[in-house]
């Protein structure tokens, strides 16, 4: 099965489903609540979008809101990432995301990416609310 692949949005979204609650959140969005092993949840963001003549599928997660932490610092973080990296969403939101060709993707590769990204999401709202509360 780790070589089965996903050719299209739904079939990512129902794999996805497999292991996630997933919530269609328009033709191309959904919201997936992913279930770490220490029983806390993560809700990331999947949404499909079209580049260059290719589908591509953009998975992320919210953080924080970018004002409350340093630039410096954010950048600093990305180079220690695995899987994924941070950036400011339009709304000024700070998230962490990972971009993978639609097309062909493996099972196994959209799962591990989503728990990685949320694990790695917990622990950045957690690290960056920390640093909120120290500063207080």
């Amino acid at each position: 099965m780790e070589t089965a692949r996903i050719e299209t949005w739904r079939d990512a979204c129902v794999h996805v489903a497999t292991t996630c609650a997933v919530r269609a959140a328009g033709d191309t969005q959904a919201e997936v609540t992913v279930t770490l092993s220490d029983d806390r949840s993560s809700t990331l963001q999947m949404r499909a979008f079209e580049l260059d003549g290719a589908t591509w599928l953009e998975v992320s997660g919210a953080i924080g809101k970018l004002a409350s932490t340093s630039p410096v610092g954010l950048l600093q973080s990305n180079t220690i990432l695995a899987v994924g990296g941070l950036a400011v969403a339009r709304s000024g939101e700070l998230v962490i995301r990972q971009v993978l060709p639609l097309a062909g993707l493996r099972r196994i590769d959209l799962d591990e990416t989503l728990l990685t990204l949320a694990e790695q999401q917990v622990v950045a709202h957690g690290a960056l609310q920390a640093d909120i509360d120290a500063k207080r």
